[in-house]
């Protein structure tokens, strides 16, 4: 397989891995949002997001990071060998997912923060373990 296409795929099916495991990770959250308040009634979970402490943000950039951290490892794992990590564009698109997602509801600064360091370094961390473990 022509390797461009093959770092394509591999981008695809890393940010493919990242959205699963984000939707996995918010679905069994201890923290879910009381009947009513959800993205069809936007004001009452914003006051849910409101009400939540700093554990609840902990875990959602746990869960963020554990994504891109999963999504570059099969990047990695996928790609061929070239210059440019695979992986980057794989943490950079989970980033921006995840940047979506803390701007359009109430944060902590550091979730913000932490959330945009984290994610491309995840995901090449987890490039590079893919890549030693394919050898």
């Amino acid at each position: 397989m022509d390797p461009t296409v093959r770092g394509f795929l591999a981008v695809f099916a890393g940010i493919a891995t990242g959205v699963l495991f984000i939707n996995v990770g918010q679905t069994f959250s201890p923290y879910q949002p009381p009947a009513g308040a959800g993205f069809d009634n936007l004001t009452a979970y914003t006051d849910w997001l409101k009400t939540l402490p700093d554990v609840a943000f902990g875990i959602l950039l746990a869960i963020y990071l554990t994504a891109c951290l999963a999504g570059g490892f099969v990047t990695g794992w996928i790609a061929p060998p070239i210059s440019f990590p695979p992986a980057f564009a794989t943490g950079f698109v989970l980033l921006l997912y995840s940047v979506a997602t803390v701007l359009a509801f109430p944060n902590p600064v550091w979730m913000s923060v932490s959330t945009c360091i984290g994610c491309v370094a995840m995901a090449l961390l987890g490039g590079w373990l893919g890549r030693k473990v394919k050898g």
